[in-house]
């Protein structure tokens, strides 16, 4: 009963928040989190029971996917969130008022030539208003994204906000940071898989006594407690020159894991026993999203191991590095579990997929072949599934209209209506089912 209140509780305070927000921005929002779901095969989020219903609230996540990852921690939440971002993206009015709209807010570093002091206190003043408003904030406190499964040193800008913001005299709501860990199967390719963990959430009221006594003393303790939060929830390769084969062994470990407990289950099915365990078998979980969660759990496990041996075992960690030269060698795509999954695809699976793909791509090739210039083309490799993303996101919709317009044109509404339809639901059907 204490739960179904809590749950109506988390419903109606979520309500209230979206009830503010504008027609247009939940338009976009619901169509930006379609095409999120479809980017991805599986998007499985943890621990969302973590995040506190009617309470102001600022994430605080690792940051290795530019901007994919405020949109994973944004639709995982299920609830708006503002996002701060560096201030020279807000220089072109046009473009500021679009960030503003999409709830993204400026802050300013040394680098941006104007008074630091004053713009801080204008940002403290304005997440302020936001949180006692009932609204959530996200942060990625490590300041820049880094293409590795590793938290770097955390900026402290996070804490001074959080102790600003409990300090304003407005503000007279308990302030909480959720940490957030974010994982991908592969940061740029469609059809990956994606996992989001909310851990549990710290009480900024904690260290104020501390702050109003010594600041730099509690904006460095909050900061390494919230470091130690975000490690808890991500893979964390941290020592140096070890990662390439930390990184290839414990993915490969985890795949030779996978396929143990399958043969295991195959073993049980045969026999005529249904007891499982505690695991749900293989089949099921594919479809859910659990098998890349499980393997997940499984990596990070091999990681903490790995590096324990590094730590207190070298000549264990070195006769097992000196013993598994080949692993490298044998993992084409070492992060990825389709290697697994396609022994457990029909050869009949594999030809409608086949079928689907081509189909799609013939009946929608400008917009495949446009996201996909438009991503080779980027600098930043951590921005590659960024512009892929937001490519399509806008080349879809105006690739059916131009579509319903040619072939209205050619043959009549209706054929361009039945052409746009079969365009849609292929790339449905790719997107989903064939990556």
């Amino acid at each position: 009963m204490k739960k179904e209140r809590e749950q109506s509780t988390e419903s109606l305070n979520r309500f209230k928040a979206w009830e503010k927000e504008p027609i247009g921005y939940k338009l976009i929002y619901k169509y930006a989190r379609f095409c999120f779901r479809l980017f991805y095969s599986n998007v499985f989020v943890v621990g969302k029971n973590n995040i506190p219903a009617g309470k102001p609230v600022i994430f605080a996540s690792n940051h290795q996917n530019a901007l994919m990852d405020p949109l994973a921690i944004l639709f995982a939440a299920d609830r708006p969130v503002y996002f701060l971002a560096r201030a020279d993206i807000f220089k072109k009015k046009f473009i500021a008022r679009i960030l503003g709209f999409l709830k993204l807010m400026p802050v300013y570093r040394l680098r941006d030539e104007v008074d630091i002091i004053e713009k801080d206190k204008q940002v403290f003043k304005a997440t302020a208003a936001l949180l006692a408003e009932g609204h959530s904030l996200g942060i990625l406190p490590e300041g820049t994204h880094t293409p590795v499964k590793r938290l770097s040193l955390l900026k402290k800008g996070i804490c001074r906000i959080a102790f600003e913001t409990v300090s304003d005299s407005s503000f007279n709501n308990e302030l909480l940071i959720v940490p957030v860990g974010i994982d991908y199967s592969d940061y740029e390719k469609q059809g990956s898989d994606l996992i989001v963990l909310f851990g549990k959430p710290i009480e900024v009221i904690q260290y104020y006594s501390l702050y109003t006594q010594n600041p730099n003393k509690a904006v460095s303790k909050l900061r390494d407690d919230l470091a130690e939060s975000i490690r808890a929830l991500m893979i964390n390769i941290d020592i140096n020159g070890e990662y390439e084969f930390i990184h290839n062994y414990s993915e490969w470990s985890a795949n030779n894991s996978l396929e143990r407990l399958s043969n295991e289950q195959s073993v049980l099915a045969k026999s005529g026993e249904n007891d499982y365990g505690n695991k749900k078998p293989l089949k099921l979980s594919i479809k859910s999203g659990e098998l890349n969660y499980e393997r997940y759990k499984l990596v990070r496990e091999e990681v903490e191991h790995l590096k324990d041996l590094y730590t207190n075992e070298r000549d264990k960690y070195q006769n097992l590095k000196e013993n598994s030269q080949f692993v490298s060698s044998n993992m084409e795509s070492p992060s990825s579990l389709s290697s697994f999954t396609e022994k457990y695809t029909s050869p009949l699976k594999h030809f409608v997929k086949l079928v689907i793909t081509w189909i799609a791509y013939l009946l929608n090739f400008a917009p495949f072949l446009l996201a996909g210039y438009f991503s080779r083309n980027v600098k930043d490799p951590q921005f590659k599934g960024t512009i892929k993303y937001g490519s399509a996101l806008l080349l879809f919709p105006l690739w059916y209209l131009l579509l319903l317009v040619v072939g209205s044109i050619a043959s009549g509404f209706l054929t361009g209506s039945l052409l746009v339809l079969l365009a849609i639901s292929t790339t449905l059907l790719k997107l989903k089912y064939t990556s």
